[in-house]
């Protein structure tokens, strides 16, 4: 006996489904599969066309498994479709494919269990603070800063009594401030103890590094903390060289104890330490600690599916160079699906090998001319075949090392916009093997993902052992087509943010600014070199009182401005006096569209805002939101008041947020005017 399916018509789907996880009362199998066990479908199958099967969620059709099965030639075959049940319940179905009115016979349909679900494990203590034999100390420390170098900043220590617990480190993160660190005891039990002496606060200690292997760890934490809200931090330094983030914000207690559990994504790294940041002003305001433990968790890619993987080690051994993506001399590139190794610009010249390096097989990339483009693409959702939806999550993850100087960034890019919306840095690595992380949200438009060597000239090769691209699950709440803020309307009624595109009135060359780092009160400079801006063009904190940081350094390779909020009294800021001193030609009446290019760190926000003086009244603003360490375009539509209001227009770009490390950085400005559509 069997069961037949024949499909009568090319546009026709004809398929059998199993609803396995459905409840029996609403027409399901009633089936219960475990969370993260590994099962698979089985099919007894004659055709002399071809199935496909797959295994997918009930709710929004998401894959956990697919597969297009060969004709049997007139035999009885089986077909086995393997699969891991992640958190939602799954259905199945079996499908006729191949030529119109060929049957397919399916005579018997198994589920069956391959490997039940890990069991619960108990976690690997990487590190556990122990003060029972700790004796008493005290310790205060600042910072020394050489005029001539003011981005080398060398620890002081101004006293010491005893020695604090071995591996922890003490240093404040600004040369005015001093902090001190001790032991303290309460109700008979030790603790740590930092606050902040003299200065703006900025207190910090580092724990010992610690290593983890599977990249995800458990933090238990027993504090008091009587800062301000927000002001106590804590983030986490990988080993290699990317900088530190913040992984949690404590709240205060007002002098009571209490225990956290934190879960952190090391994204990537194997290794590294947590810094415990007080930066409250106030002298009084401690943090203690008297119980700390970190112990290892799975990898937080143990149950994510794997989409696409590229391993070095599954490659045969070439060497090649290239212009653009043509060879000139050497072997043939290995055949694989979806994937080229390249320049994407044709005046690239780059050199690539497959061989062993430091104990693994890897792919080298060498960019030898001074246009720099050589590049791994992965053509994900085109070539290669993987479907995402909107609100899907990725994880690329990279495992490389460098020779050289060597460096680079992997990304991901949507088709036809050809726009970067998440990125991160590879980089140097010369002593050992690393892997990064990269998450990603899938929008409205689909992903490739690219792998960039960012430096020139031979000898400096970025070498990448795998590259594995993971289903992150879905992120919630996700807005695809988000409903865009109202636009200025005009008196005939058009929407000036359809309108097109005109002259380019302002476009401010940050390139061409000198770097500098300076942190200003108010408006005066207290420490680093005074800034060179053009003219009209400066940098203050508007609130008395207020503290920030302003840089011009290179970010992701390319020059930026950056500014840093440094205490609660939020108001850093550049300002733009578009027609007082830049002298602007705006026309009354006239609608002007700004496009700023910016990236938040960390926690960063902020806002781009046009007013007029005197009275600084608003007429237009927009916020600058996360971007998730990605480079992102905000834009703001005004309009020219009318010169009966005797006014001039100003532009400020603020950072909203406070902390160090919370820096918003911009590498564009431009103002362009609009042009009503005819009549």
């Amino acid at each position: 006996l069997a069961l037949t399916i024949t499909r009568h018509s090319q546009k026709s789907d004809a398929h059998i489904a199993f609803e396995l996880e459905q409840e029996r009362e609403q027409g399901g199998l009633g089936l219960q599969l475990l969370p993260s066990g590994k099962y698979a479908v089985q099919i007894d199958y004659c055709t002399t066309a071809q199935i496909q099967v797959s295994v997918h969620t009930i709710k929004g059709y998401r894959s956990a498994a697919f597969r297009v099965f060969p004709a049997t030639a007139g035999r009885w075959l089986t077909a086995e479709l393997p699969f891991t049940r992640d958190a939602e319940p799954l259905r199945c179905s079996i499908g006729a494919v191949g030529a119109v009115g060929t049957p397919v016979a399916i005579a018997a349909v198994r589920l069956v269990e391959l490997e039940p679900p890990p069991g619960p494990r108990e976690e690997r203590v990487l590190f556990q603070l122990d003060l029972r034999q700790q004796q008493p100390f005290l310790l205060v420390t600042g910072l020394s800063q050489d005029p001539q170098k003011p981005d080398q900043r060398q620890l002081r220590i101004i006293s010491q009594h005893g020695d604090p617990p071995a591996g922890w480190q003490a240093r404040p993160w600004r040369t005015e401030t001093e902090m001190e660190f001790s032991l303290m005891q309460e109700a008979g039990q030790p603790a740590l103890s930092f606050r902040n002496l003299k200065g703006r606060g900025s207190a910090m200690i580092f724990m010992p590094r610690f290593d983890c292997p599977s990249g995800t760890c458990r933090l238990y934490l027993e504090y008091s903390a009587t800062t301000q809200p927000g002001l106590f931090n804590i983030r986490f330094k990988p080993a290699d060289n990317r900088p530190a983030w913040d992984i949690h914000r404590p709240v205060p207690t007002n002098g009571a104890w209490r225990q956290e559990l934190i879960t952190a994504d090391l994204r990537g790294a194997t290794g590294g330490f947590f810094e415990f940041h007080n930066n409250d002003d106030n002298t009084q305001a401690y943090v203690r600690i008297r119980a700390l433990k970190v112990t290892e968790l799975p990898p937080v890619t143990a149950a994510e599916t794997i989409l696409f993987q590229l391993r070095a080690a599954d490659l045969p051994d070439f060497r090649n160079t290239k212009q653009g993506r043509s060879i000139t001399s050497g072997d043939e590139d290995p055949p694989i699906n979806g994937v080229y190794f390249g320049g994407w610009k044709e005046e690239t010249v780059s050199e690539w090998s497959c061989a062993t390096i430091a104990g693994s097989k890897a792919i080298g990339i060498t960019n030898l001319n001074e246009v720099v483009s050589a590049q791994i693409g992965i053509e994900l959702e085109k070539a290669v075949g993987v479907t995402l939806t909107p609100g899907q999550r990725v994880r690329l993850r990279v495992e490389y090392r460098t020779a050289g100087a060597a460096k680079g960034h992997i990304y991901f890019q949507t088709y036809d916009d050809w726009k970067v919306p998440f990125r991160t840095d590879l980089p140097n690595s010369n002593d050992r093997w690393n892997t990064v992380d990269l998450l990603a949200t899938r929008g409205d438009k689909p992903f490739r993902c690219l792998i960039d060597t960012s430096t020139v000239g031979r000898g400096n090769i970025l070498f990448i052992r795998s590259v594995t691209i993971t289903d992150a699950g879905r992120e919630q709440n996700v807005v695809v087509n988000p409903v865009p803020s109202p636009s200025p309307m005009t008196s005939d009624g058009g929407e000036p943010a359809r309108w097109a595109e005109g002259r380019l009135i302002y476009r401010l060359d940050i390139a061409a600014i000198t770097p500098f780092r300076v942190v200003k009160e108010h408006y005066k400079r207290i420490s680093g070199e005074p800034e060179r801006l053009p003219v009209g063009v400066g940098c203050q904190c508007w609130k008395e009182g207020s503290v920030g940081e302003f840089r011009r350094a290179m970010v992701d390779d390319v020059p930026a401005l950056g500014l840093t909020g440094l205490n609660d009294i939020i108001s850093a800021q550049f300002y733009f006096d578009l027609e007082e001193q830049v002298k602007l030609p705006f026309e009354p009446g006239k609608t002007y569209k700004v496009k700023v290019s910016y990236l938040t760190h960390n926690d960063a926000r902020g806002q781009l805002v046009v007013h007029v003086v005197p009275g600084y009244r608003m007429i237009a603003s927009v916020p600058l939101v996360d971007t998730q360490n990605r480079w992102q375009t905000a834009t703001l539509i005004f309009r020219r008041p009318p010169a009966s209001d005797n006014v001039k227009v100003r532009m400020v770009i603020d950072n909203t947020t406070v902390g160090e490390g919370n820096t918003l950085w911009i590498r564009s400005v431009e103002i362009v005017e609009l042009i009503p559509p005819q009549s």
